[in-house]
């Protein structure tokens, strides 16, 4: 849009806006003789000048503006329901949780790690004494951890 354009538009929204405000404040008034019930105009005589041809029009002039009104017919009462906020009051149990000693249960898998392995080391031969030994301790380890983690949560 050019510049041209967009103040074109705007004065045209300007002027339509003007027209149509006094257009809907001098719409509802009309002109009322005071004890009249219907509008009238009264009108301005020109004075005589001794020059008839160079006299001015007669133009009306309002005597008296009054709005209109409309009868009432019927009032009927508007009924609305709405909810207000509100303040709820309420007891609350808070629990606290003691905290842990050993959160990542260090002991349980150590213990559980000690007593598997001296179990496992009773079973087998040689070779198979070093693997059941630490076959008992991983065992162990992994039984102390979950035995400590079921205590803890309790």
């Amino acid at each position: 849009m050019n510049k041209s354009m967009m103040m074109a538009t705007a004065g045209g929204a300007l002027a339509s806006a003007a027209v149509f405000s006094l257009g809907s404040w001098f719409g509802g008034q009309q002109a009322v003789a005071p004890d009249a019930a219907t509008p009238v105009a009264a009108s301005v005589a020109s004075v005589p000048t001794g020059n008839e041809a160079a006299a001015a029009p007669v133009a009306p002039v309002p005597v008296y503006v009054a709005p209109t009104y409309a009868e009432v017919l019927e009032v009927v009462p508007v009924k609305k329901s709405w909810s207000a906020p509100r303040e709820v009051c309420e007891q609350v149990t808070k629990v606290h949780e003691v905290p842990q000693q050993d959160p990542d249960r260090v002991a349980g898998k150590l213990l559980g790690a000690v007593i598997g392995g001296v179990v496992g080391h009773q079973f087998g031969d040689g070779r198979g004494k070093e693997a059941a030994t630490a076959g008992g301790a991983i065992l162990g380890g992994m039984i102390g951890d979950k035995v400590q983690r079921d205590r803890q949560q309790a």
